[in-house]
């Protein structure tokens, strides 16, 4: 009965459609088992999978078995389908039959691979993503009235403190303890084609950021998002963070004040002379600063501060000599400030930061960045300030500092015999002029000025991101926001498979129910079936030896070598037979499923497309059927005799009609049909 099974792949197939529909996933212990036994694991779901497809292949076959039984007992068949529905109804590859028959049961037999391998896909587990929300701790700038923390007086003769550990080196002074990976990556800020630049997040996280940090994305690698990490493999995340947006314009100023001047110079070439970096801004601010060389070709000295009339200015200045840095003389910058919202995207698998500007206002983050608010700007050397400042929107204490940090580089990377600094613009500009030959960037624009301007924002994201960190690691000051996030999980089934496996199952219940009610629940289906070999074999004893006989006989006509059993015997095949049934005697219902049953050659009209259909002959057999009764019964005509399903026969030769008394069933054959049969030599007189 097919019906358990049914049930079994209904109640599997809809709780998959469900878990689908609503997109579930698991985590934990699910996960970790198939990602750490894959093999295992998948011979699980080949397994399970094997065992719901034969249940889907058990259902048809057993439709097909059910359906040929019961038109079997209609009429006749040949012994060639008789053996295709066999091989349906077991699905096995049977090439011993003629090609009509061969060609749909290869056809049958592949698609019957179909369900077990729609189970599969319907079963595996899939490694996917699954979002939810969770928190992560960012970088906040909340009161710091005494100047320990950010709000501290700039000082350039010396380092504000630092925090050590794994993670990175952290402090409030960036040119000091990460200056050399803040100029490589400053050195590298351009594109030598339209491929966003990668640098290298400034800590021992190993994140890097895809284009420019803007200072924000410090928490990444620092801090855990929400209770993630505890459940499987983080994926991808994403927040928003507030920060600055620094852009830098540059240009030439040939009447800038900002020079370097000698000031002991040495008679020994192997002795370095002393020179001072000094002079006034735009905004009339003046600066100094002292530093020492072979001569003044190999240094590039900056000025940098914020102006009293808003915004920032960097100033540069080259010595007298003609050097490599010559070009980069009387380059002067303008930095603006833009307190920004920004999307910070993280893919942790592959360890990628990727920050976005989104538009719209933003609130400042630093609380000294508002009109009339007094802080600590920087002391001088070595016994003046410190000298304050005052705040104004967007240019606080933080972006003091960070401006502040371009000086401080410039003061302490620069060497007897070259300039770090002046190295790193010369690399960028030449990325910028790689980028314009090409044809992908800047087109029409002067490169140099492009270059150093690139160049400074990069060092004045790095700055602004080593305060950042230095908020979450030195000073432990954060805040919670939100986080979008992506972690490992497995989903049962790719939602195709599903679909598929529960269009079929819902096909299969459809034709089940639709053969329950057309056959009133398969009404009078015999117990017989030819799927079983030995009740073949005693049904066609029971059926006596007509079939032996015609087997025989037909080889004999074909002027053959007799049967020999072989497979392919196409005389054999196209032979004709019924299954005869013994008739009730106990008053039971004759469409039930009770009586014995015979195998018994159909006559002589064998047909390669014999089916119970054909002619007079068949009607003859369907007639000689119904009327055969108990064919156990001898029915005597003179001194003819027959036994149907008997051991023998007195005589082989058809019978006429004659009047019963006893109520033995009546069985006969036509006049037509025993003139034929006699021309094949099946009867003799006895």
């Amino acid at each position: 009965m097919p019906l358990p099974g049914l049930v079994v792949t209904t109640l599997v197939s809809l709780w998959l459609l469900g878990e689908n529909v609503r997109s579930y996933s698991s985590t934990g212990y699910l996960y970790n088992v198939v990602q750490n036994h894959r093999s295992p694991a998948q011979t699980v779901v080949q397994i399970i999978s094997s065992v719901l497809g034969a249940a889907h292949l058990y259902v048809l076959t057993a439709m097909v078995n059910r359906w040929t039984r019961l038109n079997w007992m209609k009429g006749a068949i040949s012994l060639d389908r008789l053996k295709f529905w066999n091989a349906v109804s077991s699905i096995v590859k049977d090439f011993s039959l003629p090609f009509r028959f061969l060609l749909p049961l290869l056809i049958i037999t592949l698609a019957a691979l179909i369900p077990q391998g729609l189970w599969s896909g319907a079963l595996t587990p899939n490694f996917t993503n699954s979002t939810m929300i969770s928190h992560i701790q960012v970088p906040q700038y909340g009161p710091d009235e005494r100047g320990v923390f950010w709000n501290q007086t700039w000082d350039p003769t010396r380092s504000r403190g630092d925090t050590r550990n794994k993670l990175g080196t952290f402090s409030y002074s960036p040119a000091w303890d990460r200056g050399g990976v803040m100029l490589d990556a400053a050195a590298a800020a351009s594109s030598r084609d339209t491929t966003p630049v990668t640098h290298i997040k400034n800590d021992n996280t190993r994140y890097s950021y895809l284009g420019r940090s803007y200072g924000v994305g410090a928490s990444v690698g620092l801090v855990d998002v929400g209770d993630v990490d505890d459940i499987t493999p983080l994926q991808t995340y994403s927040y928003r963070e507030t920060g600055y947006q620094a852009n830098v314009t540059c240009g030439k100023n040939d009447t800038s004040n900002w020079a370097i001047d000698v000031t002991q110079e040495s008679d020994d070439s192997g002795t370095p002379s002393m020179y001072v970096a000094n002079g006034t801004t735009p905004d009339n601010s003046f600066n100094a600063f002292a530093v020492v060389g072979l001569g003044d070709s190999s240094i590039v000295a900056l000025v940098s501060h914020l102006s009293t009339d808003g915004g920032g200015i960097v100033a540069m200045a080259t010595g007298n000599s003609q050097g490599d840095y010559t070009s980069l003389n009387n380059t002067q910058c303008n930095v603006t400030f833009t307190p920004t919202n920004f999307l910070v995207e993280v893919d942790a698998a592959q360890r990628v930061i990727n920050v976005t500007a989104l538009p719209g206002p933003a609130k400042d983050m630093d609380p000294t960045a508002s009109d009339g608010v007094h802080f600590q700007d920087w002391r001088c050397i070595p016994r003046c300030g410190p000298f304050s400042n005052v705040g104004r929107p967007s240019l606080g204490a933080v972006a003091t500092q960070v401006m502040r940090s371009i000086m401080s580089l410039s003061m302490i990377y620069t060497t007897l015999y070259t300039s770090p600094v002046g190295n790193m613009f010369l690399s960028n500009i030449a990325s910028v002029q790689a980028a314009q030959a090409n044809g992908s960037l800047f087109p029409g624009e002067d490169a140099s000025m492009i270059g150093v301007a690139r160049s400074l924002e990069s060092l004045l994201d790095d700055a602004l991101l080593a305060f950042s960190s230095a908020q979450i690691v030195v000073a432990n000051e954060t805040t919670q926001v939100d986080v979008s996030a992506e972690y490992a999980a497995i989903k049962i089934g790719q939602s195709t498979f599903i679909y598929l496996v529960t269009a079929l199952n819902v096909f299969l219940v459809l034709v089940f129910l639709a053969e329950a009610i057309r056959t009133r629940f398969w009404r009078g289906l015999p117990l017989f079936d030819y799927r079983d070999l030995k009740s073949v074999i005693v049904a066609s004893s029971m059926g006596g030896s007509s079939v032996a006989r015609r087997a025989v006989a037909r080889h004999g006509l074909t002027k053959s070598h007799g049967w020999t059993a072989e497979p392919t015997d196409a005389v054999v095949g196209r032979m004709t037979v019924i299954l005869g049934r013994q008739a009730r005697d106990d008053g039971g219902d004759d469409g039930d499923m009770g009586g014995a049953i015979a195998i018994i050659d159909a006559g002589a009209n064998d047909d390669d497309e014999a089916d119970g259909t054909h002619g007079d002959a068949a009607a003859m057999y369907q007639e000689r059927e119904r009327e055969m009764g108990a064919w156990k019964n001898q029915v005597q005509i003179g001194t003819r005799t027959k036994m149907w399903g008997g051991n023998s026969s007195t005589s082989t030769m058809p019978y006429q009609r004659v009047e019963s008394t006893d109520e033995i069933p009546h069985v006969f054959i036509s006049p037509e049909a025993q003139e034929h049969e006699h021309e094949r030599g099946y009867g003799h007189e006895s």
